[in-house]
């Protein structure tokens, strides 16, 4: 199957029920009790939410980003990305999140920060973080810690270790 026939079309408020059943059937209903969830509480991203359609309104894949604080400065938070388990492997999340962080940037985004599969966001530019760098709002296993930062020099700017991480407004 070629991903080609898929297309990115921003997330509409009349999406909001075929978003959540897709978030619900990846990650399970009990998916909002995860520590991640905690930094999910300020402000969406709506210009970078995202989901993947083909003829039609079904929706295949999607992806949200929100409003968070690392330290001194304000940044993003990916996640979560959901790609339909039937159609997993066939590059529609990476075709997300190729697609996002392209407009995050041209956004002038300082960071994207996201709690994520060890061996998948590397291929995107993003880095490992030590959790011991961070303050995180409860346990998330250090091995899904990664940050991409969209300008050289922020990392320089966001003060001392260790960094907490809040939700924005």
């Amino acid at each position: 199957m070629k991903n080609s026939n898929f297309q990115i079309f921003p997330e509409k408020n009349n999406n909001k029920d075929a978003i959540d059943k897709l978030y619900d059937d990846v990650f399970g209903k009990d998916r909002k009790k995860r520590s991640v969830y905690n930094l999910r509480t300020g402000k969406k991203v709506s210009d970078l939410c995202f989901v993947i359609k083909k003829d039609g309104n079904d929706i295949y894949a999607c992806i949200r980003f929100w409003l968070i604080k690392i330290g001194l400065q304000n940044g993003l938070l990916l996640g979560p990305l959901a790609v339909r388990n039937d159609l997993q492997g066939y590059g529609l999340g990476s075709k997300l999140i190729n697609y996002s962080l392209k407009c995050a940037k041209l956004k002038n985004f300082n960071f994207c920060f996201v709690s994520g599969e060890e061996d998948y966001y590397p291929k995107f530019g993003f880095q490992k973080i030590d959790s011991n760098k961070l303050i995180l709002p409860g346990y998330i296993d250090p091995k899904r810690l990664h940050i991409i930062f969209f300008k050289k020099k922020i990392i320089d700017l966001m003060g001392e270790y260790p960094w907490k991480i809040i939700p924005q407004n």
